[in-house]
């Protein structure tokens, strides 16, 4: 059964955030970088446990895609009501903050 790939509001702002900065000095890689998260997340409604467990939150249901053209990932959240939330897009190399995932906590059963 497929799942429902629903975008939430921090994911967008992130995305926006992060290749917004990038296009200042680099359009291109910008274009590149917002290529490979789309590509990365068209298989997340067949395959939504394709990515690994955010190592900082040890939660099956919180899940990352690694962003090959830079220092990147997508993080998104498992429902167990067949839905995948992408939450947030951080830089690999920032330091993981817990806090700003306050949607896991709507989907806590």
């Amino acid at each position: 059964m497929k799942f429902i790939v629903v975008a939430a509001r921090s994911f967008e702002d992130s995305v926006v955030d992060v290749l917004s900065g990038l296009g200042v000095s680099s359009p291109a890689y910008a274009t590149r970088v917002g290529s490979d998260v789309r590509t990365a997340m068209t298989t997340l409604d067949e395959n939504p446990r394709r990515g690994r467990v955010v190592p900082e939150m040890n939660d099956e249901r919180l899940r990352e895609l690694l962003i090959t053209s830079g220092s990147f990932r997508v993080m998104y959240l498992v429902d167990v009501e067949s839905r995948i939330v992408r939450l947030v897009d951080f830089q690999r190399a920032q330091r993981f903050d817990p806090t700003n995932l306050t949607e896991l906590a709507k989907f806590d059963t």
